[in-house]
């Protein structure tokens, strides 16, 4: 009902009146109490007096003579009744109109004297006041108005402004900012609105990043496919050891194009899905398990694969993320152990009663500072020229990130060049599972 008024002014108006005949009604009956009790006090304080001077008549021997000229005087405002040794004595009952009757008693000897008297419609009396009470509330409605026109006008600008700056952002333009001048409110807007729009600006730049070196980086890897297989169809490589080398890297560019591909498969996943899967995981277990399955590749790189924990820790999470977050730390860790003879420790330890930390530590060359903010960005790369050749995609921290933030946990890392990296994974001991709002919309209907 309240949108049919439309502007903000008319929303004050309205509210004003309202308030206003509300006002005036509780004003008429509360004027009508307080000069009825202004009444009722009048008329007591009148009939105290006349009940003293009944008294004074009560001792002169013609005290019913007196008492009829009291009466015949009173015979419009107070009704007389006295009694004596219980017996009507004297008795002036005039009629008054209807109303709230009021009375007093007092003794005088023998004589008991009742004084009464009816307070009548005090229309009269609070018509005046509700006419003062009207003019108030003309000036309050009056007040209503100018305050709606000035708070309309104040706000007309800036939420001009705001539709403004909104119609931009609409239509592609994510530059758009609010000025933050003008009331606490509407600075508080600005801000949150320029806070949206920053972070649209930025993921829409992000993703045009992304889409650029995810175009770069497979378009690198056909371009050689087809040079090399126009080579070998045409005859220009007709050496056998020559054609072997270049279908040794015609293989190894479709397995980098592969991985790549499963990786984009990964991270829609994670962009998309809300895994709810669990087990009870004994940690070094799995551990121990993982160095295995990796075993051909770190004996390739020549390095030694230890497990260290205790064999009691366990954890409920969903191992299809864990596996994501794990293979990845170890994998880069056998991929860029160096030359020279590597270990790598896989270990688990608790942090706290609730946190278990799942780590991978290697001598390997290690990461440089400038670099480490910068890892888990997608297809980000500290030696772009080294990870394409050993067939990275650049996609792996940004997946083991994810999936650990999609188990309630985070990762860590710290490392030195020359000295090796520590990538650690902390989750809770009971899975935190990061929900997503569409997810929680989807469980609600069904």
């Amino acid at each position: 009902m309240l949108k049919r008024f439309g502007s903000i002014r008319n929303l004050i108006l309205l509210s004003t009146l309202a308030v206003t005949v509300v006002g005036l009604v509780m004003s008429y009956f509360l004027a009508t109490v307080i000069e009825q009790r202004a009444q009722v006090q009048r008329s007591d304080q009148k009939m105290v007096f006349l009940a003293s001077d009944i008294k004074a008549t009560l001792k002169r021997s013609h005290s019913l003579l007196d008492l009829s000229s009291i009466a015949q005087a009173n015979e419009d405002t107070f009704g007389i009744l006295v009694r004596r040794e219980s017996k009507p004595y004297f008795v002036s009952a005039p009629k008054f109109p209807s109303g709230r009757e009021i009375s007093i008693t007092a003794n005088e000897g023998s004589y008991r004297i009742t004084i009464y008297t009816v307070v009548g419609s005090l229309s009269s009396v609070s018509t005046e006041i509700t006419v003062v009470s009207a003019v108030l509330a003309l000036l309050i409605i009056l007040a209503g108005l100018l305050t709606g026109t000035l708070l309309t006008r104040s706000l007309r600008g800036p939420i001009d402004e705001v539709v403004d700056a909104a119609e931009k952002i609409a239509s592609g333009d994510l530059s758009a900012r609010i000025s933050p001048d003008g009331p606490e409110e509407i600075a508080k807007l600005a801000k949150a609105f320029d806070f949206m729009a920053q972070h649209l600006e930025e993921s829409e730049a992000t993703k045009r990043r992304f889409l650029s070196d995810l175009a770069h980086e497979i378009a690198t890897p056909l371009n050689s496919i087809s040079g090399f297989a126009l080579a070998l169809s045409d005859g220009t490589i007709s050496d056998s050891k020559e054609r072997e080398e270049v279908v040794a890297i015609i293989e190894m560019e479709t397995k980098r194009v592969k991985s790549l591909l499963e990786d984009l498969r990964n991270l829609d996943t994670l962009d998309m899905l809300y895994r709810k899967t669990t087990e009870e995981i004994h940690v070094r277990a799995y551990l121990e398990e993982l160095a295995l399955r990796l075993k051909p590749q770190s004996s390739e790189k020549r390095a030694t694969v230890k497990v260290e924990g205790s064999s009691k820790i366990t954890i409920t999470t969903d191992k299809h993320l864990l596996d994501m977050v794990m293979q990845n730390f170890l994998t880069n860790a056998i991929r860029y152990i160096g030359s020279k003879e590597g270990v790598i420790l896989l270990y688990v330890q608790e942090r706290s009663h609730s946190e278990v930390v799942i780590g991978v530590n290697d001598n390997g060359i290690g990461i440089g500072s400038e670099h480490l903010p910068l890892i888990f960005d997608r297809l980000y790369r500290v030696d772009s020229g080294r990870d394409r050749q050993s067939g990275g995609s650049g996609l792996g921290l940004s997946l083991a990130q994810r999936a650990a933030l999609n188990l309630g946990g985070k990762v860590e890392v710290t490392s030195k060049v020359g000295e090796g990296s520590d990538f650690r994974l902390v989750l809770p001991k009971e899975v935190g599972f990061k929900k997503r709002r569409s997810d929680s919309k989807s469980e609600a209907h069904s």
